[in-house]
């Protein structure tokens, strides 16, 4: 996939599949080698917190790169020992989703 500059005007155009729900809960969690559970409580989190987070499709929710941004940054967060409360997954989520 080509790295498109962008435009002289600064801002940059989002890829359509940046925002497609493409990822199961099943793989995210792998993605960020967190626990189901753990990664279900930042996501509910989200939610309460105003966010969409997860496209339900078929009965089962996916989820989009842009979730699993947000949720990747949650994780690091949580890997630097910084404790992951509903405030701070609102924050996070509120940059990227």
């Amino acid at each position: 996939m080509a790295n498109p500059s962008p435009p002289s005007g600064g801002s940059f155009v989002v890829p359509a599949w940046w925002t497609d729900p493409a990822f199961n809960l099943s793989e995210v969690s792998q993605f960020l080698d967190s626990p189901i559970s753990t990664v279900s409580l930042w996501i509910t989190f989200a939610r309460a917190s105003g966010h969409t987070v997860g496209d339900r499709r078929n009965g089962r929710p996916l989820y989009s790169p842009a979730d699993v941004f947000a949720l990747a940054l949650i994780a690091k967060l949580r890997i630097r020992h910084v404790r992951i409360t509903a405030e701070v997954v609102a924050d996070a989520a509120l940059g990227v989703v």
